[in-house]
């Protein structure tokens, strides 16, 4: 498998784990075979974004799917149309825009050219994020006559990282970022509170590490790309599709 070769030691070794890990939860009875699927194929969409490919899109659409079906099995609407009417069919306009901006001699086995919003525009993109987050967390609290859905952050974080990623914007995974730290919590709570749930709470954890993971490696792309295509002796050019 060329994903395979194209891996490092440590890739693969993350890789493992967390399949194993799955494999292991679920024969030990502690999460469901949906849940398996919908951990699995979620974090493979995350580690294939992570190193930029554009083959992330199939499984992150089947990823959508079956978070959708879990979301409604434990009622939390706002997330399971977020995923149904606006997560999945971005799967395919994500495919697209990054299949029009593939990159030419890739750097790090990269598809895309990465792209990054202005400098430290990170800051500017968590704190826009906590505002609105806010103000809207407000507003629904005040409709619901102090009853705020607390998946609410999860529909704001997640419209944000989505376009930032179909937009091939490095800052999308502080955004993912902040959003499985959001799913962290609210899975555990609902564990606590309603049934027994930290199987999903892990699914997020591992998430998380994929996140960071494709934070990191995507300002190694990007800085290899500004010395590739944008240095003062480089003769490479984009590659037009």
């Amino acid at each position: 498998m060329q994903l395979w070769k194209e891996c490092s030691m440590r890739e693969r070794m993350w890789l493992i784990f967390f399949t194993v890990s799955y494999a292991l939860l679920y024969g030990f009875g502690s999460i469901s075979l949906l849940t398996v699927a919908t951990a699995f194929m979620g974090s493979v969409c995350m580690f294939l974004g992570a190193k930029a490919k554009i083959s992330n899109f199939l499984p992150g659409a089947i990823y959508t799917l079956l978070y959708a079906w879990q979301c409604y099995l434990f009622d939390f609407k706002t997330v399971l149309y977020l995923h149904l009417l606006f997560h999945f069919p971005l799967q395919f306009v994500g495919w697209y825009f990054w299949h029009k901006n593939r990159v030419g001699p890739a750097s790090m086995q990269e598809d895309i050219v990465v792209r990054q919003l202005f400098p430290h525009a990170w800051i500017a993109v968590l704190l826009s994020l906590i505002l609105v987050s806010t103000f809207f967390a407000q507003v629904v609290f005040s409709i619901g006559n102090g009853q705020a859905e607390l998946d609410i952050l999860a529909f704001i974080f997640s419209i944000a990282a989505q376009l930032l990623m179909i937009g091939r914007f490095m800052e999308n995974w502080v955004a993912w970022l902040c959003l499985n730290v959001f799913n962290i919590a609210l899975w555990t709570y609902t564990a606590i509170t309603v049934t027994p749930t930290f199987s999903i709470a892990y699914m997020w954890l591992i998430f998380m590490g994929n996140c960071a993971y494709g934070c990191y490696r995507w300002v190694q792309i990007g800085n290899k790309q500004t010395q590739m295509f944008a240095g003062p002796y480089s003769k490479l050019k984009l590659r037009k599709v």
